[in-house]
């Protein structure tokens, strides 16, 4: 039995070309051909630890090693979905959760929470948290949290059932006393 689809609430992101509009899909956008040639050459090196793209000014990078867990026969790093959600996510009020973060929220890492409670980010600023986690190792989930309406969407591909996120992070905010 499946459960009901709940539409989530759409990311409202103001640089082109990473633009959503109501509910319609992304725009898709063709990159030019010397973007395309880049990225070929990204392809065809060694993997190493250059610096291929950044966000925030510098503030968010992604190597080469994270990029190529893109290809074929590799399992994509928690680096390229922290990249791709910030990318998402910019210049708009979703504050992006990395996905340490919480991974440690979810696994009850308390040792590791206590030093990672971003005591500098007041989330009252902002509408939602967005985060992605890696269950069990071997997919990606989506997680996001409404704070107006305190509601909180979990993307599970696989409908495996994760019962208790609501209480993990209730503890992670009671720990942070928010």
């Amino acid at each position: 039995m499946s459960s009901p689809v709940v539409p989530l609430p759409i990311l409202v992101s103001h640089s082109p070309p990473y633009h959503f509009e109501s509910r319609n899909p992304p725009i898709f956008f063709s990159p030019p051909l010397a973007e395309i040639s880049e990225v070929k050459k990204l392809w065809s090196c060694p993997q190493n630890n250059m610096i291929v793209s950044s966000l925030q000014s510098g503030a968010l990078l992604l190597r080469h090693s994270s990029f190529c867990t893109l290809g074929a026969k590799e399992w994509v790093d928690g680096s390229v979905i922290d990249f791709f959600i910030h990318l998402l996510a910019r210049d708009t009020d979703v504050y992006v959760l990395d996905t340490f973060l919480v991974g440690c929220i979810l696994e009850e890492n308390n040792s590791v929470l206590k030093r990672n409670m971003l005591k500098n980010v007041n989330f009252a600023r902002y509408k939602a948290l967005i985060g992605g986690y890696n269950l069990n190792r071997n997919h990606w989930n989506l997680l996001y949290i409404h704070l107006p309406t305190k509601t909180m969407f979990l993307v599970e591909p696989f409908q495996n059932c994760i019962t208790d996120v609501i209480a993990k992070f209730r503890n992670y905010l009671k720990i942070r006393n928010n």
